[in-house]
C-alpha cells in the first residue's frame, strides 16, 4: 500500500468518524450537559466536512503533483 493511498484512506475514515460523532452529538437527548454535546457535535460535524473537502482536494489536485 502506498503512502498516498494510506493518506486518502486515513482521511476518509477520520471524516466518517467525525461526522458520525457529530450526528450523535447533535441528535442525542441527554438531560446532562446537553449544550456541551450539541457544541461538540457541531464542531465535529464541521471538522468532518472539512476533512472530506480536504480528502477530495488531496485525491484530485495534490496527489497529481506527487511522485509515485
Amino acid at each position: 500500500m502506498s503512502l498516498k493511498l494510506f493518506h486518502v484512506l486515513f482521511i476518509f475514515f477520520a471524516a466518517i468518524a467525525a461526522l458520525a460523532f457529530g450526528v450523535w452529538g447533535l441528535m442525542t437527548e441527554s438531560a446532562n450537559a446537553e449544550n456541551q454535546l450539541r457544541v461538540l457535535g457541531g464542531i465535529s460535524t464541521v471538522s468532518g466536512v472539512a476533512l472530506a473537502a480536504y480528502g477530495i482536494w488531496f485525491a484530485c489536485v495534490k496527489s497529481k503533483k506527487l511522485i509515485t
